[in-house]
């Protein structure tokens, strides 16, 4: 290539996007079976992607950016990865060129931001896997840098935002957060330690507290507490596990709502009825409240 040519990044057919659309959306099913990595089919739809971004590293952005508001999640942790390793990495077209390639990586390090530990640390196990392509890509663990540093401002984010880390808590993902950390070397903060009740050999941490605690409560009390604190609670963790504002319960919330737990509309819809009848009633029955408290339990185990 001349110096002085101005580069563009290659592309593909429409027909070509299609196929290779097929490929990935149609394979990206259970690739994870009882939390195991299936190897076998993981290593197809990598190298239909990597292919992707070296031969199109727009569409697989474009690709990547679509894929992160599926529902599949063996989708969104395959795009987020493989678009990570694109072409389009922000150097220089060739030797000696005065351009630069757009760095479409980035689309992977902001989608990765928003994912829940337990999905995140899938992308860091695939980041973790020896694989290459035929005379194209060698065989190796391919974890470029950007990467391993987006993971590092994922859990930065979280220490400077604690309600964050409560409500992986409170998910029941403590232990998959922990692995996180493990994964990068990071040693966490002494308040993420308290919240995850992490015990550290160098220091003594004080363990947090969740301030909805019912444990010995009899049904009337718990009541009694439900509307000052735990819709509060469940409302936060609707904020910070899913990123999704409550300032209202029109359609479209409950839409994201259902979309991001995986859980019909419908119950969705029931609890946040619930919870607004609540909220504006100058009247409100023990039943009401021991209600709402069994329909957010099971919203958090359902969505554990």
């Amino acid at each position: 290539m001349s110096v002085n040519e101005n580069p563009s990044l290659p592309y593909l057919s429409q027909e070509e996007r299609l196929k290779v659309y097929q490929l990935v959306v149609e394979g990206c099913t259970h690739l994870w079976s009882k939390n195991k990595l299936q190897e076998d089919k993981v290593l197809i739809i990598l190298h239909g992607l990597y292919e992707l971004g070296q031969s199109d590293p727009y569409f697989l952005a474009h690709f990547t950016a679509w894929a992160i508001k599926q529902d599949s999640k063996d989708l969104q942790v395959m795009a987020v990865y493989a678009n990570a390793l694109s072409s389009a990495d922000g150097r220089p077209f060739g030797e000696g060129s005065k351009y630069k390639k757009p760095n479409l990586r980035y689309v992977s390090h902001v989608a990765l931001q928003g994912l829940d530990p337990k999905l995140a640390s899938r992308v860091y196990k695939l980041a973790s896997l020896k694989w290459g392509v035929k005379d194209k890509l060698q065989t190796a663990y391919h974890s470029p840098t950007s990467l391993i540093n987006a993971f590092r401002k994922y859990l930065k984010f979280r220490e400077n935002n604690l309600n964050v880390v409560k409500g992986i808590s409170k998910a029941g993902l403590g232990s998959v957060y922990r692995t996180l950390y493990r994964m990068l070397h990071a040693n966490p903060t002494d308040q993420v330690a308290g919240i995850l009740h992490w015990k550290q050999k160098d220091r003594k941490i004080d363990y947090y507290e969740p301030e909805v605690n019912f444990k010995g409560l009899k049904d009337l009390e718990i009541a009694e507490q439900i509307r000052e604190k735990k819709i509060s609670y469940f409302l936060d963790h609707i904020r910070n596990k899913y990123f999704i504002k409550t300032n209202s319960f029109d359609q479209e919330t409950i839409q994201k709502i259902a979309d991001k737990s995986s859980l019909s509309v419908g119950k969705i819809k029931s609890i946040l009825r619930e919870i607004e009848e609540i909220n504006h009633s100058q009247k409100i029955t023990e039943e009401d409240l021991v209600n709402i408290n069994y329909q957010i339990e099971k919203f958090y185990e359902r969505t554990k």
